[in-house]
């Protein structure tokens, strides 16, 4: 696959918008649909169920055998069906409901000339205290299960604004419990907000067992911006006797900072 390198100037693109997003686990869908919250009440609901489900199929097994009732027969059949389908989704959530969901974190590191890292904007405030309303740089916030339309997770990130110390802005993307290939449509972009347009976009899908992967990064070239795509996929910590992959920040320095 090639990648992509191109200009960005602050005149052009004021604005960028980092994207991800992907599809929530089917219990998490399950536990929204049904309104499903308590493992002990939806083990109640499924026993309970069974009383009205005997009930419609026997009357609709006795109406089925009269001549004047087959069409009422068939509405109570209907509600067998309908009640038997939302237990074998309960049940599922049942045998799920100890599972993570999927939660992927998007994450930018800023740096400046001598490859320090000065900020980290993440879905959860890592480094003193939650952006401003009107940064720079801003995280939308954590979504931890891939429900609802559109990105998951962005990064605002209004060019002009940016710090002076900041040299260079890499995006990556964590996954909290599961490989990235096991997340259900994992993609991530970054879009011109003038025109709503992907400059470069990524499907997540991989058959290693990675959690984590280096989208793009920007660095600061002829007064306006140079982005790059990277598309690395890497482990945190694969060599424990190596001091130079403990984190994420470790590997980014070491493999792009140098």
């Amino acid at each position: 696959m090639s990648l992509q390198t191109m200009t960005v100037t602050a005149e052009e693109m004021p604005r960028l918008r980092v994207g991800l997003k992907w599809d929530p686990m089917e219990r998490d869908v399950i536990a929204v649909v049904h309104k499903l919250h308590s493992p002990f009440k939806t083990q109640m609901q499924i026993l309970w169920s069974y009383i009205p489900s005997f009930i419609y199929g026997l009357l609709g097994f006795f109406l089925g055998t009269l001549y004047f009732f087959p069409y009422i027969a068939g509405k109570f059949r209907k509600k067998r069906r309908d009640i038997a389908a939302r237990r074998a989704a309960k049940k599922k959530f049942m045998r799920q409901r100890k599972l993570p969901s999927y939660d992927l974190d998007l994450l930018c590191f800023c740096y400046d000339g001598d490859g320090k890292l000065t900020q980290l904007v993440a879905p959860i405030a890592v480094m003193g205290d939650r952006a401003p309303p009107g940064a720079a740089i801003m995280h939308s916030g954590e979504a931890s299960t891939g429900m609802g339309e559109g990105f998951d997770e962005e990064i605002l990130i209004n060019l002009k604004d940016v710090a002076a110390g900041i040299q260079q802005m890499i995006f990556v993307v964590a996954s909290e419990h599961h490989a990235i290939r096991q997340v259900k449509a994992a993609a991530c972009a970054i879009i011109n907000t003038k025109n709503e347009q992907p400059l470069l976009s990524r499907d997540l899908r991989h058959r290693s067992d990675h959690k984590n992967f280096i989208f793009a990064r920007l660095r600061r070239a002829d007064g306006g911006w140079s982005l790059q795509e990277i598309g690395d996929y890497f482990h945190i910590d694969a060599d424990p006797d190596c001091p130079l992959d403990d984190t994420i920040d470790d590997i980014l320095r070491n493999r792009y900072l140098r």
